[in-house]
């Protein structure tokens, strides 16, 4: 009765969640196109330099007018409203798509210069007159280059959902305040190079070309959520104090080469339709990577890629897909779609190429089809969780083989813990962690990639997670990104989540994953086991296992042996027939049978000798071991005897004490023994007789600690 009335409080939940989400996304305005409407200039002036009077525009006045009052100008609503208040939300929310949507009809009315943001930034007469809320501008239309080089300002400046035609310029730009182009659609680069700004950019829910932070300073986060890059996104040495926040993101491709994150790189649901390369960046926190996926692709002539506007994904693409429905804002969808990807690069009105017809002269090598996370420090987690490398195929699009990565790659990099999880994919792409460290590891290998590589695993310990269980619409409903964020990457081990690791299928699974690794190194394999059995785990099962793979290319001497082991059973005469035909001309037909017989004679012998060390293993080796130490003690007795100088007088001292001798006195119990009739018998010499006695207790020991051995086996 108890759990009947759990569940049908989940569902009662469930539902009202998704009702309240429902109810909610309907309560949000239409959005709106508004005609083009004229700035009207104040009559008062006040605050405006003589020589500024004729020559800023209505719009810059009018602006000028809601900025000094602490307000912010609303360009599309031309009104100046209160920041963060209801109405100011609202009349962002009503025009937020405006600048995705035939935004040149706004080139008049909206527009503002590059040299109106100069003087409002440095000139010490309008800074003064700026309340602390600084510079905030919605839909601004600028025409002209904006040319804000070197420009150093205590102001903060906000100019979202604005619209640029000729790209933004803010190298060696420096600012003590925040700098936000959020919902913004800017053309052409927005070069950052050597930027200092002491708090946050914020680039959410914009469309941008090509942006360039290389060697720029951020005091706290960078914020791009729901963003769409259609050009290289670079971060190179770079230096930010607070997070990254990719969440969502559409890039084209990211460099961050030694870049320096100074709290978590975010990136859940990100779209990469080219690739992204890490190689040697720093992360203080953690690299949260769950459900990243890489664009969609055509397989014409050349090869095209794009990105999905899924809906299920709050990200800019599917918010104009959800708010611009054919029925109601007929061909609205199809224009932001060319605005914002399919003609993005327009030069006298000709498109340019897709992006991914041979990916551009500014395209990183390392980033073609490529996630790579090499030679990384990161001081938190690194979670990549529900990645394939699998690339979409577009729709109609028909490819005999599906288009993945090349490679995610892992080599080199260091993470205080890892968590690991994969779909259920046959994508082609090559996981690789090659001189990987991590103190703890947690891996789902209930799924596995096709084609992985690992060597040189560096790790303390591992826990193996249950299959993945998605969270209820309850718990996703509502949630912050942040918190999903962490929902798929922070993982508690317990029952709830962790596969035992004692038992045969999940051990099975683990050995599935070291025999398809493609390095064939026992290494890493040897450090999970290691690993399992430190924290107390019955690992008898994977150690036999462990024994295998560690010499799984022995007693292949015979080429015939080589041959046979690569065909299916029953292929002997197949394999005979290749092996003849390796005969050398000059080797006679019988030699080289001869050879091959001593071959597999050899190979017979040796995997005889592996079938024993194979399920020696069991027990840990020791009894490998234990065997190793019987031979050379028993071997050093027979020698010893060899030099023992016995009387000619009778015919009894003239017996030789032997190898047998030497066996006996080692076994404890006399009904073991093989000649216990003489295994009493005393040498000759002192120095031998004190050996034997010694030899007797080591006899016990090894018989105790055989015992011993067992019994750790057994239990």
């Amino acid at each position: 009765m108890y759990r009947f009335a759990t569940f049908c409080l989940w569902i009662f939940v469930a539902a009202w969640a998704l009702v309240s989400s429902a109810a909610h996304a309907q309560s949000a305005p239409p959005p709106e196109f508004p005609g083009p409407i004229s700035c009207v200039a104040p009559n008062d002036t006040a605050g405006i330099a003589e020589t500024d009077r004729t020559r800023w525009t209505d719009c810059e006045k009018w602006a000028w007018s809601c900025i000094r009052q602490g307000l912010e100008a609303n360009l599309y609503a031309k009104t100046c409203f209160v920041p963060r208040q209801e109405d100011a939300k609202a009349g962002r929310a009503k025009f937020k798509l405006a600048p995705f949507v035939h935004p040149d009809d706004y080139k008049a009315t909206n527009a503002i210069s590059g040299d109106f943001l100069i003087a409002l930034l440095t000139n010490p007469e309008y800074v003064r007159q700026i309340p602390p809320i600084g510079v905030r501008i919605f839909g601004a239309y600028f025409a002209g280059p904006v040319n804000l080089e070197n420009v150093t300002t205590s102001i903060n400046l906000v100019l979202d959902a604005s619209v640029a035609r000729q790209g933004l310029r803010m190298t060696n730009f420096r600012s003590e305040k925040n700098i936000s182009i959020d919902g913004s659609n800017i053309r052409g680069t927005v070069h950052l190079m050597r930027a200092r700004i002491d708090g946050s950019l914020f680039l959410e829910k914009a469309v941008l070309d090509h942006i360039d932070l290389n060697d720029a300073r951020i005091g706290s986060s960078l914020e791009a959520t729901g963003s769409l890059f259609n050009g290289e996104f670079r971060l190179m040495r770079s230096n930010v104090d607070g997070k990254v926040i990719l969440t969502k993101a559409r890039l084209t491709s990211l460099i961050a080469w030694n870049a320096h994150i100074g709290s978590s790189l975010e990136m859940r649901l990100a779209d990469i339709r080219i690739g992204a390369d890490f190689t040697g960046a720093t992360v203080e926190g953690d690299v949260r990577l769950p459900e990243v996926t890489f664009g969609r692709r055509s397989m014409g002539m050349p090869q095209q890629c794009d990105w999905d506007p899924d809906i299920q994904s709050d990200h800019i693409l599917s918010m104009l897909k959800t708010l611009l429905p054919p029925d109601s804002y007929p061909g609205k969808f199809d224009a932001a779609w060319k605005e914002v990807t399919a003609e993005r690069d327009v030069t006298n009105g000709v498109p340019a190429k897709n992006v991914c017809d041979g990916y551009g002269p500014i395209t990183q090598n390392s980033a073609i089809d490529n996630l790579l996370l090499r030679d990384m420090k990161i001081k938190g987690t690194l979670c990549v969780v529900d990645v394939s490398g699998e690339i979409k195929l577009a729709p109609g699009a028909n490819g005999i083989i599906r288009p993945a990565l090349k490679t995610i790659s892992l080599d080199g990099t260091e993470a205080k813990s890892t968590v690991l999880s994969w779909p259920d994919s046959k994508s082609s792409t090559e996981w690789r962690a090659v001189n990987y460290k991590t103190e703890y590891l947690l891996i789902n290998l209930n799924s596995q990639p096709e084609h992985h590589y690992v060597d040189n695993l560096d790790l303390r310990l591992i826990t193996l997670l249950k299959k993945d269980k998605k969270p209820t619409p309850a718990a996703v409903a509502g949630s912050s990104d942040e918190h999903l964020v962490k929902l798929a990457c922070d993982i508690t081990p317990g029952i709830e989540t962790k596969d035992d690791a004692a038992n045969r299928d999940t051990q099975d699974r683990l050995i599935r994953f070291f025999k398809n690794d493609k390095s064939q190194s026992a290494q890493p394999f040897a450090s999970v086991v290691a690993s399992l059995n430190s924290s107390g785990v019955n690992t008898v099962h994977l150690r036999k296992a462990l024994s295998e793979l560690k010499y799984t290319s022995a007693c292949t001497s015979s080429e015939l042996v080589k041959a046979y082991r690569d065909l299916p059973w029953g292929g002997f005469a197949k394999a005979w027939a290749s092996v003849m035909d390796k005969r050398p001309p000059d080797t006679s037909q019988f030699a080289f049978v001869a050879r091959e017989l001593r071959s597999i004679g050899v190979d017979a012998g040796c995997n005889a000798w592996l079938f024993v060390h194979r399920n020696a293993a069991s027990y840990g080796h020791e009894p490998v071991r234990l065997g190793g130490w019987i031979f050379l003690i028993v071997t050093l007795f027979w020698l010893a005897l060899k030099f023992d100088s016995r009387g000619a007088g009778e015919l009894y001292d003239r017996r030789t004490l032997g190898l047998v001798y030497a066996l006996d006195n080692l076994i404890p119990l006399k009904q073991y023994r093989i000649d216990p009739e003489h295994a009493d018998e005393l040498p000759n010499r002192p120095i031998l007789r004190a050996w034997r006695f010694i030899h007797r207790l080591l006899g016990l020991f090894l018989a105790v600690l055989l015992f011993l051995y067992v019994y750790k086996a057994a239990t």
